[in-house]
């Protein structure tokens, strides 16, 4: 970043921060607030965004530079938790700038610095401590703070919370295993882009209007979100794929490809999953990661694949061309042939 916009004067932490403020600011028409944690959080860079009419709370810790900082700790020293302190200075620029102080606990403080106006420092929501007791009962305490602290925690976690409802409740990276780099990338930006969008019908207040159409008391989870969309995308794509035939030159369709679609085709019917899975990684005694091989039931050769419907071990190698395929495509024509023959006979043909 040295060749960056206001890197000399600033720094390059400080600059990006303002950077970051100011691009925000073309895009909001009311007053910029900005809020971020330890790594943007300086005295420069607080009166930086004070002289570009935009407000800012940010968290302080190594990069301490003019702010009181052994002082707080000193007047902290011995308070409980749930304990401010708030000093007002004036940065050499002229910025009015705000230094606080506060403890959740009696061993540790935290420091801010902020703009006059960024908010007010009367009590605010609570701060829930969560402790066990001799018995391992799980008890809550509520921890004083201000409110200009409350707001601040409560938003600066939102990076946080995308990322915890993308990986550990969507959980995609699970749900589709596969060896492929390509596919695990493509994954996460699936991922993201369900996670963006449950997010921004979260605050257009579009699952209010979901709950009280279907009368239900429950929230739209991600999970929810996620079988809804997929099921509009799929609606989508039925209703345009006539138009889309014939747009592929046949020249284009390898056979690897044509495999492709042949295995799509095919899945578990009682719970939709696909029908090629992988063997589980474990660890050895070394503490390295390795998978299982087992022989494939029809050629004997060793295969970390099996088929999802039925549990057998068959050859599935995309890039082993002298016999990548051939069992497994086997396996799935005489499925699709058993299949066909039962529903025959359902039919009474």
């Amino acid at each position: 970043m040295k060749n960056q916009m206001y890197q000399k004067e600033l720094g390059a932490t400080a600059a990006c921060t303002v950077r970051a403020g100011e691009a925000t600011t073309q895009v909001k028409e009311a007053r910029t607030m900005l809020k971020g944690d330890a790594w943007f959080g300086s005295v420069k860079a607080a009166a930086a965004a004070v002289e570009r009419g935009m407000e800012a709370v940010y968290q302080i810790k190594t990069n301490h530079g003019l702010f009181p900082k052994d002082y707080i700790e000193e007047c902290l020293k011995d308070a409980p938790g749930g304990c401010h302190i708030v000093l007002e200075g004036k940065h050499p620029s002229g910025a009015d700038l705000i230094a606080m102080g506060y403890r959740y606990n009696s061993k540790v403080t935290l420091s801010f610095v902020m703009s006059k106006n960024a908010g007010s420092t009367r009590k605010g929501s609570p701060y829930e401590m969560k402790f066990t007791d001799a018995h391992g009962n799980v008890h809550v305490r509520l921890v004083d703070r201000p409110s200009v602290i409350s707001e601040f925690f409560q938003d600066s976690n939102i990076v946080d919370k995308h990322n915890q409802a993308r990986q550990h409740e969507l959980g995609l990276e699970k749900k589709w295993e596969t060896r492929d780099p390509y596919f695990r990338l493509t994954t996460t930006m699936i991922g993201f882009n369900a996670t963006d969008t449950w997010n921004l019908s979260r605050f257009h207040l579009l699952f209010s209007k979901l709950q009280q159409k279907h009368n239900a008391e429950q929230s739209v989870t991600i999970l929810i979100f996620a079988g809804i969309l997929t099921k509009q995308l799929l609606t989508k794509a039925r209703n345009i794929a006539p138009t889309l035939e014939g747009s592929v030159p046949k020249d284009l369709n390898t056979k690897d490809d044509d495999m492709r679609d042949e295995l799509s085709e095919i899945s578990d019917t009682s719970n939709d999953e696909p029908c090629v899975k992988y063997y589980k990684s474990t660890t050895n005694a070394k503490g390295k990661n390795y998978t299982k091989s087992r022989r494939c039931v029809k050629c004997q050769k060793f295969s970390i694949a099996y088929c999802g419907y039925c549990n057998k071990t068959y050859c599935y190698s995309v890039g082993n061309t002298n016999h990548g395929w051939t069992c497994l495509v086997d396996h799935i024509k005489e499925m699709k042939r058993s299949k066909g023959r039962r529903r025959l006979r359902s039919q009474g043909v």
